[in-house]
């Protein structure tokens, strides 16, 4: 799949270039090139993503006995397990526990051909867990499709990283812009904050890049 991550390029001391993701917090070294500080950050990135990108994502898989269900989806802002299926609440969030069998076809609430098959399905191995939903945020501009709206951390960044959302002046300027008020204390996607900052002030728009990596799970 792809990922996005939103950099600030721009020179620092001793008119070197640059390359940061305030995201995750990776700099690059300064390089008298543009692209060269992109490229070093660019590395950086693709290193968190196999790293700690990986980790995270297996942080909501579950474990060896315990997978989530390929039905379950998350209720907010309540955090309330629910299942696709029945839009019920589900019994046992969504867990779905491999070595008891009878627990889970008992409580789960799919019909039964269907918890049958996916209990199979996950014995296998055939579904490790992972799940769009759980782990991922929403950026409040994007719309569309509910599964579409949701992007991992390290793909939102706040205005506050490149403005001082307390200074009178630029509160001032902001809500004449005509923005909607959701972004201002809220994480955006990439496409979405430069969008916002475009209309803010374009000097700063023309630093900012978005850069896509393949992230294999």
């Amino acid at each position: 799949m792809k990922v996005k991550f939103l950099i600030h390029i721009a020179r620092g001391n001793r008119q070197l270039w640059i390359a940061k993701c305030s995201a995750i917090s990776k700099v690059s070294a300064p390089h008298s090139l543009r692209d060269g500080a992109i490229e070093d950050l660019r590395k950086q990135l693709s290193q968190f993503l196999q790293s700690e990108g990986k980790y995270y994502l297996s942080t909501w898989k579950g474990t060896a006995e315990i997978v989530n269900c390929p039905e379950g989806f998350i209720e907010l802002p309540i955090d309330l397990w629910k299942c696709k299926l029945s839009r019920k609440t589900c019994s046992i969030q969504a867990q779905v526990f491999i070595t008891n069998k009878d627990t889970f076809l008992s409580e789960c609430l799919a019909p039964e051909k269907r918890k049958i098959a996916m209990f199979e399905t996950i014995k296998s191995c055939e579904y490790d867990g992972f799940h769009h939903m759980p782990g991922r945020y929403k950026c409040p501009l994007c719309k569309g499709k509910e599964g579409r709206r949701y992007h991992y951390p390290w793909e939102l960044t706040s205005l506050s990283e490149f403005f001082d959302l307390l200074n009178t002046e630029f509160r001032k300027k902001f809500l004449k812009t005509g923005i909607e008020l959701a972004t201002y204390g809220s994480t955006l996607c990439p496409e979405h904050l430069k969008e916002v900052v475009s209309k803010i002030d374009l000097d700063m728009e023309k630093q900012l890049e978005i850069l896509e990596l393949d992230f294999f799970r």
